[in-house]
């Protein structure tokens, strides 16, 4: 092998040169010298590595920042195993010319390809949403509804593939890219094939078992009808929640015999239409003749089948007599189905949330979650328990899968739905609670709490959850934390196992993380039963809290860094922390004010005060403050007069009483939103330059206003001169418009409600408090639950 090229890279701390020839890009490397770490092998060619994507069979994706054109891209770079590798890198570099030789809304386009550090990369289009490969993962299986839009998409990519002389040849979830407003795009041509509309053959198989088709198994030549095999194979496992073949071997005497065995799509779930299980059934025969002969013709029968779904007439293609037939048979099924769930329903619960009402044995200090044996819906209407037992799967799915914008009105509904028999509707009320404190909304948290809490303690005995759980339902309103040393730790049933990660998340939220992780830690060590399987969604929920309180336990900088290099090297490590967060709410705020804090400082390096010596003057009596300049509303419009919005925020937490007027709670949420609102427009500005006519407080106009780090901030006056800014030198107004202009181009509507939300609480706090409520209650007319939020934090703000 030859020898490695020297590689020089510079300590951010010492500015000692480290060969760094035999590492990773985006290494973090510690210096030999002073023993500080800094971040390696970032620029490759215009591009800035920003933090790790994904990783594949021979390479790394990496985020990036496009420096030229100021935009995220997703930079695919050989690993090192391959990067001495003559075919690997020629496979490489043919993957990227294959890619860029035509374009499709459904296919991620490349950009660029180029070598930096003696590793080739590719550069392509940031494709956010997520590999299809995890919705599978986490949520088990797609529901029809949604799976057939995402397969006309793909197969309208692998169209445009097979016209540009393509096969794709790996066809499969993880290679099936979802983008921010959930469109599907096909990504990985790693192992295409150019068939210029014939055939070809691969020099060697490296496709997935799952999903390869049967002439890949036997060596022969492959053609479009190939992809529509594992592109039906992708579809099965979607659909089913699971592959159509279990074997992970390449033997070819076993995966011959598992692609002949494949269960029919209608018997792994006979939920499904059939027009859609004829699809996919077709689009997998083993014979590549018996397969569609053309993507129009998959792509018209995926559109039909569509149709008739969302009609409700799904079965419509099929024959008079074969869908009498079908019919005749699932309504057999329907019946034996309905009557076992009645038998359960009068033993225990409604299906699939049985759990909740079982009889359990009495506890020393608190009551059992329910004695009753009464179903939890009527037993003379199983239809409408069946229907619940489904509403209440599939919002702990999404629970699951931390959909949480879905998982909580969808157990608000079942909490409010007269039909559930106590004590389930109360446990739906429990899990809103969840669902939202996990969502990082703990003032709406607080007020489902509430609602559950009283509807619960105007039950009859026999019907309440229990009392301990009641108790925590009722703590999660109350300012002071809930302290885990004098909790009993040891029961370990679903409302002890719920009640102490109801404490964990308050505490958390409250900005106690060790007080939290007590709670988090009895939660993922419970011993739950075979019966109560259902509590380790919320165990590994747990168990991500205690991993984002490991990442913050000890900060990247104890004190602020001496040096410009030690700010980037530790805005790095901060980036790095922000990326890896697996929880919403208090922990990214902390991250991004640690962030601000390092900007503020950062910016004082760049410009030093000078020092002022004080006057030769006689000493003078201080003039008297008046009482409403003592005031914490006054002090608070101090800070918010110069944008310290974290110096708000601890000030507030300081006191240790409310205002007088107003809730310290209410105001806390309302600095804490202006510290985002600040910081959202610092990261867009380092992005993307605003220009526009912005004004100052001085009574001056600016045209442009940019940033090329955070917490630098530069403005461009009529006579083109640069010059830097501070964000309290603009009027509110400008910072408002600021908002409008980059928000207009947010694609994510969650996104841009959670934006208008942090604007209004800024121009609430920075003074223009009637169009604070003006625009407060447009946005209420279109969103309830930002309405119900806001409600509840505007009765804790001063009249």
């Amino acid at each position: 092998m030859p020898e490695r090229t020297e590689i020089i890279a510079y300590c951010h701390s010492c500015g000692n040169p480290m060969n760094v020839a035999a590492v990773a890009p985006f290494s973090n490397v510690e210096c030999p010298t002073c023993g500080k770490h800094t971040r390696v092998k970032r620029e490759f060619g215009p591009y800035t590595l920003v933090r790790r994507h994904a990783a594949g069979g021979m390479s790394m994706v990496f985020v990036a920042h496009d420096n030229t054109l100021d935009r995220e891209v997703a930079l695919k770079i050989l690993s090192e195993d391959y990067s001495a590798d003559e075919k690997r890198i020629a496979a490489f570099e043919e993957e990227a010319r294959i890619t860029a030789s035509f374009s499709h809304p459904h296919v991620v386009r490349v950009l660029r390809t180029g070598k930096s550090f003696d590793r080739f990369y590719i550069a392509m289009e940031l494709v956010p949403g997520g590999h299809f490969e995890h919705q599978i993962r986490e949520r088990g299986k797609i529901p029809e509804i949604e799976m057939l839009p995402l397969a006309i998409q793909v197969a309208q990519g692998l169209k445009a593939a097979h016209a540009a002389g393509l096969i794709h040849r790996d066809v499969k979830p993880g290679n099936i890219l979802l983008d921010a407003e959930g469109h599907a795009k096909l990504v990985d041509f790693g192992l295409a094939l150019v068939t210029q509309g014939g055939k070809a053959k691969a020099a060697e198989l490296w496709a997935t078992p799952y999903y390869v088709p049967p002439e890949t198994i036997e060596g022969d030549a492959e053609d479009f009808r190939s992809d529509i095999y594992a592109f039906g194979a992708t579809l099965y496992h979607a659909l089913a929640g699971y592959p159509s073949c279990g074997e992970e071997t390449m033997a070819t005497d076993i995966l011959r015999e598992a692609k002949k065995q494949v269960i029919p799509l209608g018997t792994a779930d006979p939920t499904l239409s059939e027009g859609t299980c004829r699809i996919v059934e077709r689009a997998m025969a083993y014979q590549p003749r018996d397969r569609y002969a053309s993507y129009d013709e998959m792509i018209g029968q995926l559109e039909s089948a569509l149709k008739r779904l969302k009609s409700g007439n799904a079965d419509s293609a099929e024959s008079s007599a074969n869908a009498a037939r079908r019919r005749a048979k699932k309504k057999q099924g329907e019946y034996v189905t309905l009557g076992a769930a009645a038998v359960v329903l009068l033993g225990a619960a409604s299906a699939g949330i049985w759990w909740i009402t079982r009889e359990e044995p009495a506890r020393d200090m608190e009551k059992p979650l329910s004695s009753t044996t009464s179903p939890a819906v009527p037993s003379s209407n199983p239809a409408a328990a069946v229907e619940i037992a489904k509403s209440y799967r599939e919002a702990r799915a999404a629970t699951e899968a931390r959909d949480y914008e879905k998982s909580a009105p969808a157990f608000i509904a079942l909490s409010e739905n007269p039909s559930l028999q106590e004590p389930t509707r109360t446990w739906a009320g429990v899990e809103a609670v969840l669902a939202l404190l996990l969502d990082g909304k703990s003032n709406a948290a607080k007020e489902r709490a509430q609602a559950t809490a009283v509807h619960a303690s105007g039950l009859p005995d026999e019907r309440k959850i229990s009392s301990g759980l009641l108790i925590m339902l009722e703590k999660i309103d109350e300012r002071p934390g809930i302290p885990a040393k004098d909790i009993d730790f040891s029961p370990g049933d679903a409302a002890h196992v719920i009640g102490w990660m109801l404490a964990g998340l308050k505490n958390w939220e409250q900005g106690m993380p060790g007080e939290a992780s007590v709670f988090f830690d009895a939660v993922a060590a419970a011993k739950i039963s075979p019966d109560e399987s259902w509590l380790g969604i919320y165990q590994n929920l747990a168990r991500e809290y205690l991993e984002d309180r490991q990442a913050l336990t000890a900060p990247v900088f104890e004190e602020f860094p001496a040096d410009l290099a030690g700010c980037e090297a530790a805005r790095n490590d901060l980036d790095g922390i922000l990326a890896k967060l697996k929880t919403r709410g208090r922990a990214r705020f902390d991250v991004r004010a640690w962030q601000l804090d390092l900007a503020r400082h950062a910016k004082l390096l760049r410009n030093p005060k000078p020092a002022v010596l004080p006057a030769a003057a006689p000493e003078a009596e201080p003039e008297p403050v008046t009482g409403d300049e003592k005031t914490p509303l006054a002090k608070l419009e101090e800070f918010a007069k110069h944008c310290q919005f974290s110096e708000g925020v601890a000030y507030l937490k300081s006191l240790t009483i409310d205002p007088e007027g107003a809730s310290r709670a209410s105001l806390i949420m309302v600095t804490e939103a202006c510290a985002v609102f600040l910081g959202d427009l610092e990261t867009d500005l380092t992005r993307e330059p605003a220009e526009g006519e912005f004004l100052m407080k001085s009574g001056e106009t600016v045209r442009r206003i940019s940033s090329t780090v955070l917490g630098m901030l530069t403005v461009t006056g009529t006579d083109g001169q640069i010059r830097p800014a501070k964000w309290e030198d603009f009027s509110p107004d400008a910072l408002i418009y600021l908002h409008r202009y980059f928000v207009k181009n947010s694609k994510s509507e969650p996104e841009r409600l959670r934006r208008h939300e942090y604007a209004i609480c800024f121009d609430w706090l920075a003074g223009n408090r009637e169009r604070a409520l003006n625009a407060a209650v447009q946005l209420s007319t279109t969103s309830t639950a930002f309405r119900k939020r806001w409600e509840s934090i505007l009765s804790g703000l001063p009249k």
